[in-house]
């Protein structure tokens, strides 16, 4: 046999101990002392951010809303003449 599995090998990867019952209680601290500092340095990292002015959320809302109702428009006149066009095959085989 050329490979042998053994039962206590060191190679599991970290999550595995918080699997474990016996460990709830420190992977549980760990969690939200992990969570702790992620919220405080996203709240930090927020305050970094350039936020956009009114204007330029409307104006760029507009484009958004325009966009999608040219290519909603598109779409439709696409399908209406498949439909057409196979309604038209459909009557032809009949």
């Amino acid at each position: 046999m050329a490979f042998e599995a053994k039962a206590n090998s060191g190679n599991k990867p970290g999550w595995v101990k918080y699997v474990n019952p016996v460990f709830y209680g420190k992977g549980i601290g760990k969690f939200f002392i992990r969570r702790g500092k992620f919220i405080k340095e996203s709240g930090r990292e927020f305050k970094k951010v350039t936020w956009p002015d009114r204007e330029r959320v409307f104006k760029a809302s507009g484009v958004v809303l325009i966009s999608v109702a040219l290519i909603t428009l598109f779409i439709w006149l696409v399908d209406s003449g498949f439909n057409q066009g196979l309604n038209l095959f459909f009557k032809l085989i009949k």
